[in-house]
C-alpha cells in the first residue's frame, strides 16, 4: 500500500478529484475529457465507453459548476480555498436516476446496488457494461 495514502474519510470522489483540477488551471473542457474519453482510450475502451454516443455504454453524472467559496484538501489534508466546484446532482446509472441521498451518495435501493456489483464484475473480466 501506498506509504501516502489516507485513511477514510478523504475527499476522493470523482467532482472533487475534478473540482481540484478546476482549481490548478485545468480548463473545464479538459477536466471532462480527463474524467471520461481519456481514461477510455488509456484503457483501450473508447470504442465503447468515454463518451455520448449511440451504440455505446453510458453511466451519465450530471454535474453543476458552483461559485463561491470552497474549500478542498490534498493528501497532507492542507486545505485550499476556491472560487469552483463541481458537484452531483444526478446519476443515471443502467438507465434508471439514482436518488440523491446525501451529498456525493446516490442509490435507488437494492436493486441498483445489485446493479452496480453486476457491472463491476463485468469490468473484472474485461467486459465493458450493457449499453443502454
Amino acid at each position: 500500500v501506498h506509504k501516502g495514502s489516507l485513511p477514510p474519510p478523504i475527499e476522493a470522489d470523482m467532482p472533487n478529484v475534478m473540482s481540484k483540477f478546476l482549481h490548478l488551471g485545468m480548463p473545464l473542457e479538459e477536466v471532462i475529457r480527463a474524467s471520461t474519453i481519456r481514461p477510455a482510450q488509456a484503457i483501450g475502451w473508447a470504442g465503447r465507453i468515454g463518451s455520448l454516443a449511440a451504440g455505446k455504454a453510458a453511466d451519465v453524472a450530471i454535474l453543476a459548476l458552483e461559485e463561491g467559496e470552497f474549500v478542498l484538501t490534498d493528501s497532507h489534508r492542507t486545505p485550499e480555498t476556491t472560487r469552483q466546484r463541481l458537484v452531483a446532482r444526478y446519476t443515471i446509472c443502467g438507465g434508471r436516476v439514482l436518488e440523491q441521498l446525501a451529498e456525493g451518495a446516490t442509490t435507488s435501493g437494492d436493486r441498483a446496488e445489485v446493479e452496480i456489483e453486476e457491472r463491476k464484475s463485468g469490468s473484472e473480466r474485461g467486459q465493458a457494461p450493457r449499453t443502454l
